[in-house]
C-alpha cells in the first residue's frame, strides 16, 4: 500500500496550484468504496487523503449526488471530484490522476427476464435504467444519442434498482460489488435472490480523481 500511495501522491500533487494547503473534492456514494457511512469515508477516500497529507496539503469532502458533484468541480466551485471513469468530455475540463480503482460495468436484471447480449445492438427494444452523469460506454452513449437505445435516466442506482424491481425497466448498467452492497442494504434476501446480472461487462476501466483545468 506504501508504494501504490507514493506513486498516487506524485501523480495527485504533480502541476497542481492550490492558493492554500487545502484542497476541496467532490464525490457522491458508491459504497463499498465511497461512502459517509464507511470508516475513512470508504477505502478510495482513505488513500486519496492520505496521499495530499504526505505533501502536507489538507482535503476537504463534500458529498453530493453524483451529477452536482461532477457539475460543481466542471464549474470549478470545488478544486476536483473523485472518482470518475474516462471520457472525451471529461478530458476537456479536466487533469486526471493515475487510475485509483479498476472496475466492471454489469447488466443487473430479473432472474425470468431471459437476456443475454454480445453487442450493443443486442440491447434495442429493451428498457435500461441509467443513472445520471456515470460514463457507461462510448458505444452506448451513441446509441442512446442517436435515439435507438431506450434509456431511463434517474439520479440515483437506488431508484433504477426499485424501477427494475417494479418492471418499469428491464436491464441496469452497475459495477457489480456497488450492486450488491446496495442490494443487500436495501432489499431483502428473498428480493435480492430475484436479481442477477449479466458476466459479460457492458464496459471495464480505471477511475480517477479529475481535477479542473482551470
Amino acid at each position: 500500500m506504501s508504494l501504490f500511495i507514493w506513486l498516487l501522491t506524485l501523480l495527485l500533487v504533480c502541476n497542481v496550484s492550490l492558493a492554500d494547503d487545502t484542497i476541496t473534492i467532490s464525490t457522491g456514494e458508491w459504497p463499498p468504496y465511497i461512502s459517509k457511512s464507511l470508516l475513512h469515508s470508504g477505502v478510495v477516500i482513505k488513500v486519496i487523503n492520505e496521499a495530499f497529507a504526505l505533501e502536507g496539503i489538507q482535503t476537504k469532502i463534500i458529498f453530493y449526488p453524483w451529477s452536482r458533484a461532477y457539475q460543481n468541480a466542471k464549474k470549478g466551485i470545488v478544486d476536483a471530484t473523485a472518482i470518475w471513469y474516462h471520457s472525451q468530455e471529461r478530458e476537456e475540463h479536466f487533469h486526471y490522476s493515475i487510475p485509483v480503482v479498476h472496475n466492471e460495468y454489469v447488466f443487473f436484471h430479473l432472474t425470468d427476464f431471459d437476456f443475454n447480449w454480445n453487442t450493443i445492438n443486442d440491447l434495442k427494444d429493451i428498457k435500461i435504467g441509467a443513472t445520471l452523469e456515470y460514463t457507461y460506454s462510448d458505444e452506448f452513449h451513441k446509441a442512446f444519442n442517436d435515439g435507438w437505445l431506450d434509456v431511463q435516466w434517474v439520479p440515483t442506482d437506488l431508484q433504477n434498482f426499485k424501477k427494475l424491481f417494479l418492471h418499469r425497466i428491464e436491464l441496469f448498467p452497475l459495477e457489480r460489488e456497488p450492486g450488491y452492497f446496495l442490494l443487500n442494504k436495501h432489499f431483502t434476501e428473498k428480493e435480492i435472490n430475484l436479481i442477477t446480472y449479466h458476466p459479460k461487462p457492458l464496459r471495464s476501466g480505471s477511475l480517477s480523481l479529475l481535477f479542473n483545468k482551470k
